[in-house]
């Protein structure tokens, strides 16, 4: 059988087509050249990109002069240079979304509304989905058809308490909740200052613990048992997200041109955290801890746990992956989006050049990329894939089959 091929950036990615099929416009060719030339300032990428294939990046390889002078030759190219805010970041998030949106209008993206127009938009906050109809997205996403069963006690509003690995890890989770709160994704209220604001609509979530491999504790917001908010959601619009298939046919269509096929991978810090949503729905996204019970902690933000925060973030990222790849269209490489992981397979010095201009493109814009976590080359792991580019080879990774290995063992 067969089926369409996604790139994780919706139906309507540039990188669901061959790159030769890739048509560019004349805007996007200026665009290229325009970026392209402050990128080749440190250099040329096929050198130093070798370096974050290593993984030896500690912070930004861009200086904040670059980004600037890069945020300004997009404006003038497209002709928003004049536009008001078009140079600030959205209140409460990371992203340039005026910018980002004039991007995309120029370039033909049919999303760009949502980052600045309509009852539910990024610059403004988005709709949790909270008992009302999220978005239907034909352009851009599948119809979605099938949905997650929840049990009747699900709908059921209680009060519970948090989990065993919350309550064992107060320490750990206060010190990530108050970084939250300094960063604005976040706000304490007294619990009657809380149902005085939000009323009916004040929903506390069991909190969850689970470890990552520094040994912090990540927090897991339960938005269903107990709050009764994702139920309540109803997802109109399909994510669909690259496989093995996918991986496979690009690695093999770099295999038949000539030259080194390089690969380079890129991680989103913090992504379900990084859009915020709307002041109406921020009582549905409330948590306490049990050092502080009449304290309430009410994200600001994506929150992950929610039924509605993957979508959310996956709707944004695409449209930055999509306004990428739009500016490189038939350059020798394949731009794979995995949630927040992006895969970047080029071709040759020209394709690696690209990937640099695609990268650029994306921190420009907003995105927050975790650069001790970039990786690559010629032999690399991708979202437990391990992709050999020297013998054209996708299999599973050492360990991912470990994994299993001890899983099934227990």
């Amino acid at each position: 059988s067969t089926r369409h091929f996604e790139d994780g950036a919706g139906l309507c990615s540039p990188g669901r087509w061959q790159p030769e099929s890739r048509m560019r416009d004349p805007i996007a060719s200026k665009l290229y050249a325009a970026i392209r030339d402050l990128v080749m300032q440190y250099g040329d990428p096929c050198v130093y990109m070798c370096t974050w294939a290593a993984g030896r990046l500690k912070e930004a390889p861009f200086t904040n002069e670059h980004l600037q002078e890069g945020r300004s030759r997009i404006a003038n190219i497209v002709g928003s240079s004049g536009l008001p805010d078009i140079m600030k970041i959205a209140e409460g998030q990371p992203f340039f979304l005026r910018l980002a949106s004039e991007l995309g209008r120029v370039l033909g993206d049919p999303d760009w509304r949502v980052l600045v127009q309509g009852y539910s938009n990024f610059t403004d906050g988005v709709s949790v989905g909270y008992q009302e109809r999220l978005p239907r997205t034909p352009a851009v996403f599948a119809r979605k058809r099938r949905w997650r069963r929840y049990d009747e006690d699900d709908y059921i509003l209680e009060a519970r308490q948090n989990y065993r690995s919350a309550r064992e890890a107060v320490a750990e989770l206060r010190v990530v909740y108050d970084a939250e709160v300094a960063a604005g994704r976040m706000i304490k209220l007294p619990l009657a200052e809380a149902k005085r604001r939000y009323g009916d609509r004040l929903r506390i979530a069991p909190q969850g613990a689970v470890g990552k491999k520094n040994g912090d504790k990540r927090p897991i917001h339960d938005g269903t048992h107990g709050p009764a908010v994702n139920p309540n959601i109803r997802i109109r619009d399909q994510l669909r997200y690259p496989r093995g298939p996918e991986l496979r046919w690009a690695v093999a269509d770099l295999a038949r041109r000539s030259g080194a096929s390089f690969g380079l991978t890129a991680d989103v810090s913090k992504a379900h955290r990084r859009f915020k949503h709307a002041a109406r729905d921020h009582g549905l996204l409330g948590c306490v801890l049990e050092d502080e019970p009449d304290t309430v902690l009410i994200n600001l933000v994506g929150t992950f746990g929610m039924g509605s925060a993957s979508y959310w973030w996956g709707r944004e990222f695409g449209f930055i992956a999509r306004c990428a790849l739009s500016v490189l269209m038939d350059l020798p490489l394949w731009q794979l989006i995995f949630a927040d992981d992006a895969n970047w397979l080029a071709k040759g010095a020209e394709g690696m050049r690209a990937v640099a201009v695609a990268v650029f493109i994306m921190v420009a814009l907003g995105t927050p990329i975790s650069w001790p976590k970039m990786a690559g080359g010629f032999s690399y792991v991708w979202v437990g894939v391990e992709i050999d580019l020297v013998n054209n080879a996708v299999g599973i990774s050492q360990s991912r089959a470990d994994w299993l290995i001890r899983w099934i063992g227990d």
